[in-house]
């Protein structure tokens, strides 16, 4: 990776779909790619050199609580230096929210020193997918137990009127 030239790199990750930005130790804006301006609606310009701690994006958990207040990533991987991941909404520039997986990994230097990390938030299509399927999940959980509470209410009722067919009616 060493020889790969700075501007091939930045060339790269600006192509790619998810919003990529490293921060510092002091979780400064050191970098952000195309798809952060894309996702969020803030230009690079707007974002360098500003701590993610000032809550220009408001990342919030799916109970409305900030991430910076109590579960923010990108600041247990600098604590840690593990990864770490977490379904959060952004406030868009315009004021909407967006659903984005946020992943953050440690950056260290060549020693191994701890020297800051990098947010991935996902697609919007990938979350709105999980959110989607787990509201799936949660439906048809709620309608499998409606349908078997209501098996068991004909049952009684059958067994109680000594007929072997109750009306559905």
């Amino acid at each position: 990776m060493a020889n790969i030239e700075e501007g091939l790199f930045s060339k790269l990750i600006d192509n790619v779909n998810d919003g990529i930005y490293f921060l510092d130790t002091e979780r400064k804006v050191t970098y952000w790619n195309q798809a952060s301006e894309a996702i969020s609606g803030y230009e690079t310009a707007e974002i360098m050199g500003k701590r993610c701690s000032e809550n220009i994006l408001v990342h919030i958990n799916e109970w409305g609580e900030k991430l910076c207040d109590k579960d923010c990533p990108v600041k247990k991987t600098l604590e840690d230096g593990q990864n770490h991941e977490t379904i959060a909404y952004l406030q868009h520039k315009e004021g909407y929210r967006i659903p984005i997986m946020m992943r953050a990994i440690p950056i260290k230097d060549r020693e191994g020193k701890m020297i800051g990390a990098s947010n991935i938030s996902a697609e919007e299509e990938t979350v709105q997918t999980t959110i989607s399927i787990g509201a799936t999940q949660a439906m048809l959980s709620d309608t499998t137990d409606s349908l078997i509470k209501r098996g068991h209410q004909l049952m009684k009722k059958s067994k109680e009127t000594g007929k072997n067919t109750v009306s559905l009616g």
